[in-house]
C-alpha cells in the first residue's frame, strides 16, 4: 500500500518487491516519507539527496494508561499559532523548521486538539493530537530547553493521551529512535515500542 499526501507525503507499507513497483509511479521532487524500515533502500534507491531518520512507533491501550494531570495545561488557539511556530522551530530546525509554518498550524486546528503550558507569559511546552471516532494519533510533543525536566511534557502527554482514549481504544506516538528523553516521558505514562520505521526527506540538490 501506497498513500501520497499532498503531493509531498509517502507511506508506504508491504512487501520489498511491491515496494519497488509502487515507487517507480512516484514523480515527486520534493518528498517526506515514512516507510518500513526494510524499504530502506528503495528509497534511497528512488530519491537522492535523503536526509533519514530512524522511527519508533510507540502505542498505548486503553487500561494501561498512567496519568500526570496538570491545571498548568490549557488549549491553544489560533492565536497561538505564532507562538507554536516559534518553539518547535527553535528546537529542531532541521525537521520542524522547514515544514511547521504559522498557516499550516491554523488551518489544523479544526481537526486537530493543541495544548500548551506557559511560563511568564511564554509559550514553554506543547503537544497535539489528532482525534476522531474512527482512529487517534499524537503528533509532536515540544519543550524549551530552558524549560525541561520540569514535568511540562509529562503534563502535556497525559492531557492528549486522556481525550485520545475517551474516543479509541488504543493511541499510537512516533518518536525518534535516539530521543532517549521523549521515548522516557512516553514510557512513563505507559506508552511501548510496537515497530520501527524510516523517517526523513529530500534535500534540494
Amino acid at each position: 500500500m501506497m498513500l501520497v499526501y499532498d503531493r509531498r507525503i509517502v507511506q508506504l507499507r508491504g512487501s520489498e518487491p511491491a515496494a519497488e513497483i509502487l515507487l517507480n509511479k512516484v514523480d515527486l521532487e520534493n518528498a517526506e516519507f515514512n516507510v518500513e524500515s526494510q524499504h530502506r533502500q528503495a528509497i534511497l534507491g528512488k530519491f537522492h539527496q535523503v536526509k533519514e531518520y530512524e522511527l519508533i512507533l510507540m502505542a498505548l491501550r486503553r487500561g494501561e494508561e498512567h496519568l500526570y494531570p496538570s491545571e498548568d495545561v490549557v488549549r491553544l488557539t489560533p492565536d497561538d499559532a505564532g507562538r507554536i511556530a516559534d518553539l518547535m522551530s527553535s528546537i529542531d530546525p532541521e525537521i520542524w523548521g522547514r515544514i511547521i509554518k504559522n498557516e499550516r498550524i491554523t488551518a489544523s486546528m479544526d481537526r486537530t486538539l493543541w495544548f500548551g503550558i506557559f511560563s511568564d507569559g511564554k509559550l514553554v511546552s506543547l503537544g497535539n493530537a489528532t482525534v476522531t471516532d474512527i482512529a487517534s494519533n499524537m503528533g509532536a510533543v515540544a519543550t524549551h530547553g530552558s524549560s525541561r525536566n520540569r514535568g511540562y511534557a509529562t503534563s502535556i502527554v497525559s492531557a492528549l493521551l486522556r481525550e485520545m482514549l475517551k474516543a479509541n481504544d488504543l493511541a499510537p506516538i512516533h518518536v525518534l529512535k535516539d530521543n532517549a528523553p521523549a521515548r522516557r516521558v512516553y514510557e512513563k505514562v505507559g506508552f511501548r515500542p510496537y515497530r520501527n520505521y524510516l523517517f526523513g526527506f529530500t534535500e534540494p540538490s
